[in-house]
């Protein structure tokens, strides 16, 4: 009696060891929460005071940038770091003023280095189509802006396929202000795998990732040093043009998820990994969308009524915050700064090569 009596202690012991390690992820200030209203509140609210300090943040701005104006350039090659490591500086040649789309008369090579090393006034890099032409006023600019990346590679060719990696970080004003990476590949064979992470000075990160092929995904988060404040996941399989396509998706947001599985009709809601059999949810997505990829930061909005009745839609509990997300993602999607600066600096110089 005795061993059975201590067999079921460590039962229950082994139990609660489990549990603890299965929430041991989770933020303490989630976990204390066991309300989904209330839960879900808080979530939002952590979502939007974490958008609102990115957005007042020079990283914030560096994403934001966008020239509008691309090289021109039509080649097929391949870039590497050993073709463009070293420290680059602007320092504009004065003597031949007309200079349009020609970065390699605005910059020379002033040093040594591992790591592709550009030094420039931040005013070229919060207004880009500086680089694309002469202006002899920003001549008395500081360098005062940094771009240290550590590893890069560009292969294209004019049909569909390329393949890309970038990691750098920037300072401004001697600062750090966050670091970028991105690893992008595109073939007709697999189709596209893309994933890229911005980590912002204040602790704060956004990463974004799509792969297309025979099945397709794509996923958006939203995170801090304590863990997760919002993710977005998404895969869709079968013939898109023909509307048969299976979807499964995720949306976590602190301690609550929502999940949408191809294999259930129903949506499913959870809070701290315990199903809430009480409460409803209603994707509304736009009708007159041209995908069929709905996300939250693009023709969908998310209706949650809860246990006692009350309802309440995403879009209301973390707006105008979702106007800033919906931003960032768009544009590290499109790798504006990658392309329209660091891609359009580092052809010029191996184009050139700058010395």
């Amino acid at each position: 009696m005795r061993r059975y009596f201590i067999l079921i202690i460590a039962v229950v012991l082994a139990g609660l060891t489990w549990q603890c390690s299965r929430n041991s992820g989770m933020d303490s200030e989630f976990k204390l929460n066991t309300n989904l209203k209330s839960s879900l509140q808080t979530s939002a609210d952590k979502v939007n005071n974490a958008l609102t300090q990115i957005a007042e943040t020079p990283g914030y701005q560096l994403l934001s940038a966008q020239t509008g104006l691309k090289s021109g350039e039509s080649y097929t090659d391949s870039i590497t770091m050993d073709l463009v490591k070293g420290v680059y500086e602007y320092m504009p040649d004065s003597t031949q003023p007309t200079c349009f789309n020609c970065a390699s008369r605005l910059f020379k090579k002033t040093g040594i280095s591992d790591n592709f090393v550009v030094k420039l006034p931040q005013k070229l890099i919060f207004h880009p189509h500086y680089l694309h032409y002469y202006d002899p006023g920003n001549n008395k600019l500081t360098n005062n802006f940094i771009i240290t990346a550590n590893d890069y590679h560009f292969y294209y060719t004019s049909g569909m396929l390329y393949d890309y990696k970038l990691s750098a970080g920037f300072e401004l004003d001697s600062s750090n202000i966050g670091s970028l990476y991105i690893l992008s590949s595109l073939n007709t064979s697999s189709g596209l795998d893309f994933s890229s992470k911005y980590s912002f000075e204040n602790g704060y990160y956004i990463s974004v990732s799509s792969q297309s092929g025979d099945t397709t995904s794509s996923m958006i988060a939203l995170s801090s040093d304590t863990g997760t404040l919002f993710k977005e996941t998404a895969s869709f399989t079968g013939d898109h043009h023909w509307g048969m396509h299976h979807a499964d998706y995720t949306l976590t947001i602190g301690n609550v998820e929502i999940h949408r599985l191809a294999s259930f009709d129903s949506i499913q809601v959870y809070l701290n990994g315990v199903l809430q059999q009480k409460a409803t949810v209603q994707f509304i997505d736009s009708s007159d969308s041209t995908t069929d990829e709905h996300s939250v930061c693009s023709d969908r909005d998310i209706q949650i009524t809860f246990d006692d009745g009350t309802s309440v839609k995403l879009s209301t509990l973390i707006q105008p915050s979702l106007t800033i997300l919906r931003s960032v993602i768009g544009n590290m999607r499109n790798m504006y700064f990658a392309t329209d600066i660091v891609d359009y600096i580092a052809y010029n110089i191996y184009r050139n090569r700058i010395q």
